[in-house]
């Protein structure tokens, strides 16, 4: 098939088969959603053979052959929607997510209305309803990577100096949609000529900085993001990310290799200053437990 879809949704999938189900039987009949393409991002588990039953005129389930993160998983999908529906707008959703028709409808208008608008979405809230502090943020710099290695420096920054790469909740007080310059993985729009125009995610990035390098690549091409005030998005924060990555020493080895990728590739740091990079990094890991036993030892001795 070759028919034109307006809208396809990439739904991504590892070895998380009960919020995929639960998500996709929110989600099937929103008409605004063309097709769906749910991958199976080579689960070790039964997520595909599981996930098969959902296969309909509307849904595809298809599977990659190796498990390569999320950019590789995401571009797998919209290269398969490339090539059976030529979309104009392609849905990235991970599948932790609760969202209403009315809200991706809204976003599509943004989109469709506004031609130098690249990606769209809503405004994201933790499960008690609360707008989570990093609903967006700016396109990080070298400084701004580095003080996210330590998080007494971050919350300093932030807290007090009100500095940072991430928007103050005041900027929601504005007009119906809002420019920013990175938002949440979790779900947004992107139309999909900007999206080849751009190749994609970067596949040299397993998980995290995906979303800064998507920013910075758009950036670059004076693109715009935007936030629409009015739709609303509920994320389970890092449910998939947790229940499959429970170390926390192989989240932080994945996080510096992304983060290398991106002060590398894009930033374009010398060597010395990607040596201090990872030279804070390590530091900072360490000054999170030491921390983390504090806070841990405060509380046992109440």
């Amino acid at each position: 098939m070759n028919s034109k879809m307006n809208n396809v949704m990439i739904v991504l999938n590892y070895n998380d088969y009960f919020t995929t189900k639960t998500y996709i039987n929110m989600i099937q009949n929103f008409s605004i959603i063309d097709k769906i393409v749910i991958v199976d991002n080579d689960s070790s588990d039964e997520s595909f053979h599981r996930l098969i039953p959902f296969k309909s005129d509307k849904i595809d389930v298809i599977k990659t052959e190796h498990n390569k993160g999320y950019a590789y998983g995401n571009n797998f999908g919209v290269a398969f929607a490339e090539k059976h529906y030529k979309p104009q707008n392609i849905i990235i959703s991970n599948p932790d997510i609760i969202i209403k028709e009315e809200s991706i409808v809204k976003i599509i208008d943004v989109l469709n209305s506004n031609e130098n608008v690249a990606i769209a979405t809503g405004i994201i809230h933790d499960n008690s309803g609360s707008i989570i502090s990093n609903f967006a943020w700016k396109v990080p710099t070298y400084y701004d990577m580095l003080i996210n290695c330590f998080f007494i420096a971050y919350k300093f920054h932030r807290k007090i100096l009100k500095k940072g790469m991430f928007y103050d909740y005041k900027i929601l007080q504005q007009s119906d949609f809002i420019e920013v310059e990175v938002v949440s993985g979790c779900f947004f729009i992107i139309k999909d000529n900007i999206f080849q125009k751009i190749n994609g995610f970067d596949e040299e990035t397993f998980l995290f900085n995906e979303e800064n390098i998507i920013g910075f690549k758009l950036k670059e091409q004076n693109l715009k993001v935007c936030l629409v005030k009015d739709s609303t998005i509920i994320h389970n924060t890092s449910t998939s990310i947790n229940k499959n990555i429970k170390s926390i020493a192989i989240k932080e080895n994945i996080l510096k290799e992304s983060s290398k990728t991106y002060i590398r590739k894009y930033l374009k740091v010398g060597a010395i200053k990607l040596l201090l990079f990872k030279l804070a990094f390590n530091l900072g890991k360490y000054e999170k437990r030491l921390i983390k036993i504090f806070l841990s030892s405060k509380y046992g001795s109440k």
